[in-house]
């Protein structure tokens, strides 16, 4: 394991996987949608989801899927697919890994990374996560794969579309957001064991990692 000794620095805004890391004010409530979308928090004055945001009205419909609809003015709101991205960084035969500390999987290990954000290419994603998660920046990138993941956070289901990338390092990261990150974790691919992997699509990769040798 790599030592926690990151010195104290001025960041940008987070803008990860867990940039929605806040509380629920006291204003907000967490109630299921009738119709069977996933628990959100949502106002007690103005009851988002249950009423349309457009007309007001009360016939909401969820489809089960991703799409929101409006029976009495047909408005259409998509939960589409989230897209996300992580770097799996090669230090000779090992990989750096993070040990989340934030929900959802916090305890558990992960590749760094987080969501893309709004008109941004997935490699600008995958490098701006890694230059503020561990401050560094990213040299030739390689196209691993995708894979699905479910990303359940403040009682709000997401689908995701993640996608992996892998670069090699030359030295090793030396300070970390330590808001969402416990610490760093250097081990071969074939060592970590699946079951200490946050997320699915995690386990799928560092699976292929290990066929692919």
């Amino acid at each position: 394991m790599l030592k926690d000794q990151p010195p104290e620095r001025s960041k940008s805004p987070r803008r990860s996987r867990d940039k929605f890391n806040e509380a629920p004010s006291k204003n907000s409530v967490c109630r299921p949608h009738e119709k069977g979308f996933p628990h959100m928090y949502v106002s007690r004055d103005v009851g988002v989801f249950n009423r349309c945001p457009n007309c007001g009205a009360g016939g909401i419909t969820f489809d089960g899927i991703k799409k929101l609809y409006c029976q009495e003015c047909s408005f259409t709101l998509f939960h589409n697919v989230a897209a996300a991205v992580a770097a799996v960084l090669e230090y000779g035969e090992q990989i750096v890994l993070i040990k989340r500390s934030q929900e959802p999987g916090k305890g558990k290990l992960d590749l760094p990374g987080g969501f893309v954000d709004p008109d941004e290419s997935a490699e600008e994603a995958v490098r701006r996560e890694i230059r503020e998660e561990l401050s560094m920046e990213l040299g030739t990138l390689k196209y691993l794969g995708s894979s699905p993941n479910t990303y359940e956070y403040m009682g709000v289901t997401y689908k995701t579309c993640d996608l992996f990338f892998s670069s090699r390092i030359d030295a090793l990261p030396k300070v970390f957001d330590k808001t969402e990150i416990e610490e760093l974790v250097l081990a071969k691919p074939s060592e970590v064991p699946a079951e200490k992997i946050a997320f699915e699509s995690g386990r799928v990769c560092l699976s292929q990692l290990v066929q692919n040798v």
